[in-house]
């Protein structure tokens, strides 16, 4: 006759199983030779080092597919190299495709309805994110002289679809001053042909890496200027708000929390992410080197820049000292020079540049990490 504990453990046994047949499709698993990737070696590759106050070990490099390593969760992202010049499209764990721009670095990338959009040299190219070809091209009229692509970001309001770009000004000082972000309006000319038309144009950002419209309101990361500003495009004065102040912000994105919008901001050389709630100023810190200058909210961005050299290999200034944020010394759930964090539902890459790798989180949780993609800008996914 069955005793109350075996009774016990059969419920117990059951509920288990039944826990993990309910469990949700998103829950973390463990990612599968992690510890390979932790010992990924970028010794010969760019870093930011504090002690110089700049990137050392700068050199272009040729991508090769056969360099990628794929831990945990596969998901599908497209990922701009830097230095490779390169735009590789990634699916089920493998380079699908890869596009180099000799002309340009191909920092600039979205994706909006189903596709990618990436700048080019003189224009906007639209691909087939699962192969990389290119079904259409907006060329970009009103493009100042002499001016880089950073970024290109799409989104709707009300009817009108909006391309806003943010551009780097080369020859600052030998050039009259020209407009750093672009606000178009993508219309169609004719049957199937689209143009872009301009709307307004701003000036007076140094090198802004991200620029994109949510209900009215354009938010510029002003990187070199080291602040993000909201921009109020009803306004006719276009009335401007400094709304943090963070050090080379490169990429704004957003997520609604309860009824207040919240920016999501890659904060580059405070090897952090930064949540920013619009409606009351708080600040948290979701994911960010494990150093405590680094994870404390409370770190301005003149607390960073005062402390970072001692957040170093050595506070001697020769050899340029890589930041105790690289994996080798942080392990794996660290940040050293994000230069993008971009959503997807709950899903966040981060482009975590000078590790050369690119992190997938899902609720905060490292679920996907990809390795051999040098110096890695801007990622995506889809």
């Amino acid at each position: 006759m069955p005793t109350f504990r075996s009774i016990s453990l059969l419920l117990l046994g059951a509920l288990i199983i039944l826990a993990l047949f309910m469990r949700d499709e998103n829950h973390d698993e463990p990612l599968k030779g992690i510890s390979k990737a932790a010992h990924y070696d970028v010794s010969n590759l760019p870093y930011y080092s504090p002690t110089v106050r700049s990137t050392v070990n700068w050199n272009e490099v040729d991508f090769d597919p056969a360099d990628v390593r794929y831990f945990g969760r596969k998901t599908s992202m497209i990922v701009a190299s830097d230095m490779s010049r390169s735009l590789i499209g990634i699916m089920d764990g493998r380079v699908e495709w890869t596009r180099t721009f000799p002309e340009t670095w191909p920092r600039a990338l979205d994706i909006y309805k189903g596709l990618a959009y990436v700048g080019n040299r003189y224009s906007i190219l639209i691909l087939q994110p699962f192969t990389g070809e290119t079904v259409a091209e907006l060329n970009i009229p009103n493009l100042p002289e002499r001016s880089a692509i950073n970024s290109v970001r799409l989104s709707a309001l009300g009817t009108r679809t909006i391309l806003t770009l943010g551009l780097d000004l080369l020859d600052i000082e030998s050039l009259p001053p020209r407009p750093s972000i672009l606000v178009f309006d993508i219309v169609e000319s004719e049957p199937g042909e689209k143009t872009l038309s301009l709307v307004v144009s701003f000036y007076e950002f140094s090198s802004p890496r991200d620029a994109v419209v949510i209900d009215g309101k354009l938010y510029v990361a002003d990187t070199f200027g080291h602040k993000v500003i909201k921009i109020d495009l009803n306004s006719e004065t276009h009335t401007r708000q400094t709304i943090g102040n963070f050090y080379f912000p490169n990429t704004i994105d957003f997520m609604t929390i309860g009824k207040g919008l919240q920016a999501i901001i890659s904060a580059e050389h405070e090897n952090r992410i930064v949540q920013l709630d619009l409606r009351t100023g708080k600040i948290t810190i979701p994911l960010s080197c494990p150093l405590d200058l680094f994870r404390n909210p409370e770190s301005s961005k003149d607390d960073i820049v005062a402390n970072e050299i001692l957040m170093t290999t050595s506070n001697e200034v020769k050899p340029a000292s890589m930041s105790l944020c690289a994996t080798r010394y942080s392990g794996l759930n660290t940040l050293y020079s994000p230069n993008s964090a971009r959503l997807l539902n709950e899903k966040l890459v981060i482009s975590d540049t000078d590790n050369h790798m690119v992190k997938v989180f899902h609720k905060n949780r490292l679920q996907t990490i990809v390795t051999g993609i040098p110096n890695p800008v801007n990622s995506v996914l889809f």
